[in-house]
């Protein structure tokens, strides 16, 4: 497992911010990024990957919105090339608060997954403000106690089988929730490119596949809108970038799932 080496980070990145901007309140509470990477390491979890937003204002390099994922050797799943990860979500400007995700990575594809929701783990978030209890542990031990639940429900969204009908509404569904519903952009884009397989694993009509070829087609922009005053020439979407957006999208996408697995 390669980890992620912070001394080769820009001495404006986020992460490595020793006090919040000057732009945030009196009352507000800095959290020290490496600090809390110091705390994911001693509980097993170790940083692979990182994402930091764009600052759009100069009082706000350095402090603005980050995200890590971190991966724990002894955390396994029985199904699979499916990674169990915690994600860290921060701020030094007072945009985020500071919050713990689940997540899973599917090694064939690369792709990174949000969970929304796990029996007895929750997204642990802290407000800027007051005293900070050890979350990382918290985080540390839901996520253990649910890797056999986990690895229950992604063999259990294998079993279940889509029509191509039911294929085709849950990728309609998914495209109306990354673009919030605006009926401008969804008008403009075949949402059946989203179940296109881009690897043989990826041909059958499982909810679980279905779900992850969805997923990495939105999160990575493989597909085409058609231009708002032409619609003969298309253009390729862009990645989804913005941390709060990918943590949103990803996040519904498994709220979606579970609600197809039921229906």
């Amino acid at each position: 497992m390669q980890t992620l080496d912070l001394k080769k980070l820009d001495n404006r990145n986020p992460i490595i911010a020793t006090s919040p901007s000057e732009s945030t309140s009196a009352k507000y509470a800095f959290i020290d990024t490496k600090k809390a990477i110091s705390a994911f390491e001693k509980a097993g979890w170790h940083p692979v990957t990182m994402c930091v937003t764009r600052a759009w204002a100069l009082n706000r390099v350095g402090f603005q919105r980050h995200m890590i994922r971190f991966r724990n050797t002894k955390a396994k799943l029985s199904v699979g090339d499916i990674i169990p990860e915690l994600i860290y979500e921060n701020s030094h400007d007072g945009s985020c608060t500071y919050k713990i995700h689940g997540g899973l990575y599917r090694l064939k594809c690369e792709n990174g997954l949000v969970i929304a929701e796990i029996p007895s783990f929750e997204s642990v978030k802290v407000r800027h403000y007051g005293l900070i209890s050890d979350r990382v542990e918290d985080a540390n031990k839901y996520m253990m106690k649910s890797l056999s639940w986990l690895s229950h429900r992604i063999r259990e969204l294998k079993t279940l089988d889509m029509t191509r009908d039911k294929q085709n509404s849950y990728a309609w569904d998914a495209l109306n929730l990354r673009y919030k519903s605006n009926s401008d952009v969804l008008k403009r884009i075949d949402y059946q490119e989203l179940l296109t397989p881009l690897r043989k694993e990826d041909n059958a009509n499982d909810l679980w596949t279905t779900y992850n070829k969805v997923q990495e087609h939105l999160i990575k922009g493989i597909y085409q809108i058609m231009r708002p005053q032409n619609d003969e020439v298309l253009v390729n979407a862009k990645p989804l970038t913005n941390i709060k957006e990918l943590i949103r999208v990803n996040s519904e996408l498994w709220e979606l799932t579970d609600t197809y697995s039921r229906n």
